[in-house]
């Protein structure tokens, strides 16, 4: 999809959403700063083709990660950080991150990888940053 198009669907709202985030990366990954504000500047650029409230912003209700049955019932798996730990927890994350690969004390992607197991909410995002900002 070249840049002046205008997403037609979701797909193509996301799919430009991760393009211009990934051009962000690709461009300055050398100088960017793995900082909760930095991530939810991403996070604000990666949903803005989609007019989403939540754009550049932690999650502000709980959610839970649950499995529907063929029956009907529902089953929680996995309750994440409630809303209000979410911040703080990031910021952790992030300065963790931080500390970790300045010290040099694990390599980049065994980092990102355990990093991305331990999130509070599946990060996708997260983990496609930490990637690329690793190389």
């Amino acid at each position: 999809m070249e840049e002046k198009t205008s997403p037609k669907n979701r797909d193509e709202q996301e799919i430009a959403g991760y393009r211009d985030v990934l051009s962000i990366i690709h461009e300055d990954f050398d100088v960017i700063p793995i900082t909760q504000n930095y991530i939810l500047q991403l996070h604000k650029i990666l949903y803005s083709h989609m007019n989403n409230p939540a754009a550049g912003k932690t999650k502000a209700v709980q959610n839970h990660i649950s499995a529907t049955y063929l029956d009907g019932h529902t089953e929680i798996l996995f309750t994440p950080l409630a809303p209000y730990e979410t911040p703080e927890a990031l910021d952790r994350l992030c300065a963790e991150y931080n500390r970790v690969i300045g010290n040099g004390e694990v390599e980049p992607l065994i980092t990102i990888a355990v990093l991305s197991n331990t999130c509070s909410v599946p990060s996708s995002l997260l983990t496609r940053i930490l990637k690329n900002v690793s190389r």
